[in-house]
């Protein structure tokens, strides 16, 4: 496919030097301030996702990510958090750095996705989490339609993790999607995540055409041999073009998003070239 938008997944502490995961040390070591790889990034990909964040991530910290990302001339995808409560009369009382990306997102892109999880405890029952979930997409629903600058929200497939999560398989994200009804609240196909509870016989490989339908984001990573997720595409284990085709069956035409956790891979592989080659993969990847 010509012209397919792709994403890069980055943390929002290496984007603002405040060098803490893992994660963060090896990107730091390979490329030195973030403002290089971006540069770097904006030559090959159109957008980036920042993540790993939550409630706790300051507001600060988080417009800091997102300026650096558009001096650098890419488009921000946010990978945050569906909240416990719903409180406030607008989305910027939901997640307060909001509000600094209303004011100034129309100078930089057209339309702002926010990628979150289904909520999830190992205490409280999938049903429970499943309403609940709805439930609090049902709030957001209302307060995204206030908003003049168009936002949707990605509820994201996960991999089985032996927690009560409602996300883990296909129909529940199709029963969220119609019981919320609001296009812009859709589906975060992460298609690694996908492929690993398909391999542990968790979910058939092929997804139901209504959740394809719904799809409005994607995460892309491989598999290494011992189905651990999140590794660079060169590991060649996930069924990339089939499921390519059937994006492309329902011509989808939003971002692909590479999420690889160098960490995983870099006693194993060369972090930087896979990750690059990854990208390389991803674009010229046939359907």
């Amino acid at each position: 496919m010509k012209n397919r938008k792709i994403a890069f997944s980055l943390p929002h502490t290496y984007l603002t030097g405040h060098i803490s995961s893992k994660r963060d040390h090896i990107l730091h070591q390979l490329y030195g301030e973030a403002d290089v790889l971006l540069s770097r990034l904006s030559q090959v990909v159109r957008g980036i996702e920042i993540s790993s964040f939550d409630a706790g991530v300051s507001v600060e910290a988080v417009e800091a990510s997102i300026q650096s990302i558009w001096n650098s001339k890419l488009e921000v995808i946010i990978h945050a958090y569906l909240p416990e409560e719903i409180l406030g009369n607008d989305i910027a009382s939901v997640y307060p750095w909001l509000e600094m990306i209303l004011e100034r997102a129309q100078s930089y892109q057209n339309h702002l996705l926010i990628n979150i999880h289904a909520l999830a405890s190992k205490t409280i029952d999938t049903t429970y989490s499943l309403k609940k979930t709805i439930n609090n997409l049902k709030q957001i629903s209302l307060l995204i339609k206030k908003e003049k600058y168009p936002i949707s929200f990605a509820v994201e497939i996960n991999r089985e993790k032996n927690k009560n999560d409602p996300s883990t398989g296909y129909e529940n994200l199709i029963e969220i999607c119609r019981q919320v009804d609001n296009p812009k609240i859709g589906i975060g196909w992460d298609i690694g995540h996908t492929y690993y509870n398909v391999c542990n016989s968790y979910i058939p490989k092929d997804p139901p055409r209504e959740f394809i339908e719904r799809v409005v984001h994607t995460h892309i990573h491989d598999l290494n041999s011992n189905g651990q997720t999140h590794w660079p595409l060169v590991t060649g284990n996930l069924p990339l073009k089939f499921y390519l085709q059937k994006l492309q069956s329902v011509a989808y035409n939003q971002y692909h998003t590479l999420e690889l956790y160098p960490e995983r891979f870099i006693d194993t592989l060369s972090a930087d070239i896979t990750m690059f080659e990854s990208i390389e993969i991803l674009k010229k990847a046939e359907t």
